[in-house]
């Protein structure tokens, strides 16, 4: 396409001139294409107004041009925000006319059985894929928009056309809409729609989430009878809201039944305390967290509300606790704890425990390689893979003599990287040893590279 377009460029205009002309002749279509583009925007917006009008479908392929068609056109057009959300609405006034407008497949439906009809409708062309563009486009524009009474009107317009894509427009009002607004809506939805039905409550849940309220948020899941909700999910509101009081005293007539609600729970609690200036109760949540599962990713969660002091102490402890274990679960979890936080101790801890090491499956010992790289501690890996080396020189094991080779190869390019080589002999030492030792491995010295 590319370079048929350079070739156009190089055309004069009387040739295209000709070429549009000539073909126009030949091809109606061509020449109903040609004259789409002499047709002013304005002219093009007030026939999509009508554009379901005369609205009329054999197939699904014809309906899914012509709605895709639509829809890009009022993105391609229209620039004003109420005109684009009226267009927009106009989908959702004509949509259940259009589900029965497409005709069933003979094999599928049977002309007596009405709901069999509705189901091939609906169920066999993709209706929600539409919906889903409409409301999320109905979003867009919404967030243009300044006029709040103009969108919560066609909110509650929508509700009588639509249930299911008002409600998923309000499930993301808070991204058009304040604290303030949102509650406006909050109690127009409470005024004019059905208090019995399922998008009322789900609604009003999710306004008084996003405003947010959680009384409000308490008081619409008790009505709800939702199963959904949870005693966290209203002390979360309550957390948002900045009311640290209630969330507590929620929490704390709580009994967790499981650990998920239990690790929920406690970073709840150490947010309130966070907030509430409570030293002591954020001490003693931030040990609790940690205890529970006391990796590096959960000491860098803790960091955003512990002070320096209290994670230097649950450094110190979770580092003696490792060192004075002598059980090997979770020893990934180990070296990379101690290789974020200590890395002199990562490195004996790693040499130390080379036999658990060499017990672990070969993705768990890359990753522990992967560990000790990203921390720059390159000692373990030099023991970990001259060990390596070593027992298949000894045993002369030539079917690993490549997988040998290329330990030998690593090490070439770490050893430069290591300052301090404590109680080891260097690289080209050891290499000089092997070499003395292990000079008839001829297969093994050809796979590294003649010296």
């Amino acid at each position: 396409m590319e370079e048929f377009n350079k070739k156009l460029n190089k055309l004069s205009y009387d040739t295209l001139k000709y070429i549009i002309l000539n073909y126009s002749e030949q091809d109606k279509s061509f020449k109903e294409f040609v004259e789409t583009h002499f047709i002013s925007d304005d002219v093009k917006i007030d026939e999509l107004y009508s554009y379901f009008d005369d609205f009329d479908v054999e197939n699904e392929i014809i309906i899914t041009d012509t709605l895709t068609s639509y829809f890009d056109d009022i993105k391609l057009l229209v620039t004003d925000f109420y005109i684009a959300i009226d267009l927009i609405m106009k989908f959702f006034q004509h949509k259940e006319e259009l589900i029965q407008m497409l005709p069933c497949s003979d094999d599928f439906c049977d002309d007596s059985k009405d709901y069999l009809n509705d189901y091939c409708n609906y169920e066999i062309f993709d209706w929600d894929h539409y919906s889903y563009r409409a409301y999320n486009m109905f979003i867009e524009y919404a967030i243009l928009s300044e006029n709040v009474s103009f969108v919560i009107n066609k909110i509650l317009e929508l509700f009588k056309l639509d249930e299911s894509s008002a409600v998923s427009i309000i499930k993301n009002a808070n991204k058009f809409f304040n604290g303030e607004v949102l509650r406006l809506l909050y109690n127009e939805i409470e005024k004019n729609i059905d208090e019995n039905s399922w998008y009322y409550y789900t609604s009003l849940l999710s306004l008084s989430r996003n405003i947010p309220d959680g009384t409000l948020f308490k008081k619409m899941a008790i009505l709800s009878h939702s199963f959904n909700i949870s005693v966290y999910d209203i002390a979360d509101v309550y957390i948002k809201e900045g009311k640290y009081t209630q969330a507590l005293e929620i929490l704390i007539n709580t009994n967790s039944e499981s650990d998920y609600n239990n690790n929920k729970k406690n970073q709840q609690l150490l947010i309130i305390y966070t907030k509430l200036n409570d030293i002591d109760n954020q001490r003693r949540i931030a040990k609790r967290i940690f205890s529970s599962n006391p990796t590096i990713y959960t000491l860098n969660y803790l960091s955003n509300y512990i002070s320096q002091d209290i994670r230097e102490q649950l450094i110190t402890n979770q580092v003696n606790e490792i060192l004075n274990d002598k059980s090997i679960l979770n020893f990934i979890e180990r070296i990379d704890f101690l290789a974020s936080v200590d890395k002199e101790e990562a490195e004996k801890y790693s040499i130390m425990n080379y036999d658990v090491i060499k017990t672990l499956s070969d993705k768990q010992i890359v990753k522990i390689i992967e560990i000790l790289l990203t921390a720059n501690i390159y000692l373990p890996i030099v023991f970990l893979y001259r060990k390596e080396i070593l027992l298949i020189l000894e045993k002369a094991k030539s079917n690993k003599y490549s997988e040998a080779a290329n330990y030998l190869k690593i090490l070439d390019n770490l050893s430069p990287k290591i300052v301090d080589w404590k109680s080891y002999i260097i690289h080209e030492a050891f290499l000089e040893k092997v070499e003395y030792k292990y000079i008839n491995r001829k297969k093994f010295w050809s796979e590294y590279g003649s010296r």
